[in-house]
């Protein structure tokens, strides 16, 4: 019996470290990211690219997209080394770092006229690296376990009938090898995190900010300015869904789309008043949650500073 192919990436541990990571939020940006992740049709075309980035409270609390990529590159070093000593290769792929921020969709004119819609980094669209494990790799990988990142309890996979605990003469550790990656990036037994605290801050300021007065005149702005340029959407959300992501690259149709919808959220101020509802609403989210969002803010120091130390000690073997 082998297990449905799976794609192995960090992403398998992270979202039990530290929530979303700045290039993975709730609204705009999942739409966004649907797709390859590049776009990028020449990377000096890409180094050109000087991203505009918001400053939302939350992003506090979160890892840069820069630091996602270290926390990237040492989980697979530690799943990797896990894996060996069951005598299991893993393919995995270099972390790509997310140039631009796609919360409220493209911002830039520079991305838009270049890349549409599509996500930019410094190198052409990897092709996603998949791996199928079969039933012995799926139980080094996750020991027969789920974790809760939220309780930090494990329960059993569907289909399992119990944790697995030894396999091919070695000591599985409790939740597998991903979980062993997580312990020694948090550098403690306890996986629990509050992560989920600072993705509900992320996801919901994002939902409620949609229905504040100003943003909804901006966003009426908006749509009333892409109308003048022969384009008939409500929000920035309608305008990403109407292009085909799954294409390695922006098609001319799409680069215009873009651009207008950029020259249009300057022309009304959309981002500006836009971030500054979601300001608002995560400040006060902030402020109500204060205590667990420092554990978190602790939690990913510790885990950025261990995996620096990981990737050193790789490196230098």
């Amino acid at each position: 019996m082998r297990h449905p192919a799976r794609t192995l990436t960090a992403a398998l541990v992270l979202t039990a470290l530290a929530g979303c990571s700045p290039d993975r939020q709730g609204g705009a940006a999942g739409a966004a990211t649907s797709g390859p992740p590049s776009a990028a049709k020449t990377r000096s075309t890409a180094e050109k690219y000087r991203p505009q980035r918001l400053t939302l409270p939350v992003y506090d609390y979160k890892f840069t997209p820069e630091e996602n990529a270290v926390v990237d590159r040492a989980t697979n070093i530690a799943l990797s080394s896990c894996m060996a000593r069951y005598g299991y290769s893993l393919k995995t792929a270099e972390p790509t770092i997310t140039l631009g921020d796609r919360r409220y969709g493209v911002i830039d004119l520079y991305a838009a006229r270049n890349f549409g819609y599509h996500l930019v980094t410094l190198e052409d669209s990897p092709e996603v690296q998949k791996q199928e494990f079969s039933e012995d790799e799926t139980s080094a990988m996750t020991g027969g376990l789920l974790l809760d990142a939220v309780t930090g309890e494990f329960r059993a996979m569907p289909g399992v009938p119990g944790p697995v605990t030894e396999l091919n003469g070695r000591r599985v550790p409790k939740g597998g090898c991903s979980a062993e990656a997580q312990r020694e990036l948090l550098g403690r037994q306890s996986l629990r995190t509050r992560s989920a605290v600072v993705s509900d801050i992320d996801t919901t300021s994002f939902a409620r900010s949609q229905k504040v007065p100003a943003v909804a005149e901006a966003l009426r702005k908006w749509s009333n300015c892409m109308k003048g340029e022969e384009y008939s959407y409500a929000t920035p959300l309608e305008s990403i869904a109407a292009v085909n992501l799954g294409e390695p690259v922006a098609d001319k149709s799409e680069t215009r789309l873009a651009t207008a919808d950029v020259t249009c959220k300057n022309k009304v101020g959309l981002v500006k008043i836009w971030s500054a509802a979601e300001t608002d609403i995560q400040n006060k989210m902030i402020s109500a949650s204060h205590r667990a969002l420092q554990q978190q803010k602790r939690d990913n120091a510790t885990v950025l500073r261990n995996a620096r130390s990981l990737i050193a000690a790789h490196e230098g073997a």
